[in-house]
């Protein structure tokens, strides 16, 4: 059975850096252990972004317009809308074991595990990130306050709410994908919440019930380090003109997972001396892991 991993990538340059970081990651891991990466697709605006790849990747570029992604936002004009109309456009025309990521993911090591769990029980998501039903957390605790008001959601509390940042199943799952996109555009006119799309997808899994496996031990999603994408942007003005085997190299000096660390550990430090830090001049920046790049 065929092995996809889908990126969508279009509008503002950094998405495309994260998506073209992530190939170059996914290269890499799969250089040493010296064995062939999935398939890949992307659905982009800008394919021209993507041809570096072509001779390294078994790629399949599909392009997509601003007219396009306007019309797959619906009439809730939902940013998050257009990746599940995605993922059904890609179900028709492709069948086999699929893996979703986000540009701002990337491959820690050979994926043959994680598309092993893509079963007839079995489907993936990125992380759990807690029950629905006990998390004390402002954004869960809003979330359950609003599904005890919706008729018919009371099973959510029973629930856990996963991160989408990577999405795997068997394509024989696409009849799914109706179902997501239809309670996403159930919910969010009542609940305008960015993870209205990530519940739409966890819930369906779960009420079909199928185990959700994480995603953690074989990708990274950097999704609270936005700051990288100035890391990001030194690196891909600095070898604009490099080879793909220079950037490969030099990718393995920015890892986000050797950053990431230090910025959470800053978001755990109170808001009070948060903002001491700032007014010393000593709050946390990403500017000074552009070294890394002199490396």
């Amino acid at each position: 059975m065929t092995k996809y991993l889908f990126f969508i990538a279009y509008g503002k340059r950094d998405i495309f850096h994260e998506c073209k970081y992530a190939l170059l990651r996914l290269i890499a891991v799969y250089d040493a252990v010296k064995t062939a990466p999935p398939e890949v697709i992307i659905y982009t605006d800008t394919p021209g972004e993507f041809v570096l790849f072509q001779d390294r990747l078994t790629l399949h570029i599909h392009p997509i317009t601003t007219e396009q992604v306007r019309a797959w936002r619906g009439e809730i004009d939902f940013v998050f809308r257009p990746k599940i109309e995605m993922l059904l456009d890609l179900t028709i025309r492709y069948s086999g074991k699929l893996l979703y990521l986000d540009c701002d993911t990337y491959c820690l090591q050979p994926l043959d595990g994680l598309f092993d769990t893509l079963t007839s029980s079995g489907v993936v998501m990125h992380n759990c990130e807690g029950s629905i039903g006990s998390l004390t957390n402002v954004h869960i605790k809003k979330w359950r306050a609003f599904l005890k008001r919706m008729p018919g959601m009371l099973d959510a509390l029973t629930m856990d709410m996963w991160n989408a940042g990577t999405i795997g199943f068997d394509t024989v799952f696409a009849p799914l994908l109706e179902e997501v996109l239809s309670l996403t555009d159930k919910l969010h006119p009542k609940f305008r919440r960015h993870t209205v799309e990530q519940f739409a997808f966890g819930y369906t899994f779960q009420k079909h019930g199928l185990h959700i496996h994480p995603a953690t031990p074989f990708l990274f999603h950097y999704w609270n380090l936005k700051e990288y994408r100035v890391i990001l942007d030194h690196f891909f003005t600095k070898y604009a003109s490099a080879s793909l085997a220079v950037l490969l190299e030099k990718s393995a000096l920015i890892l986000p997972e050797i950053i990431h660390p230090d910025k959470m550990a800053y978001e755990r430090i109170s808001s009070l001396q948060r903002r001491f830090m700032k007014w010393r001049g000593k709050d946390w920046r990403i500017q000074p892991y552009l070294r890394l790049l002199d490396e």
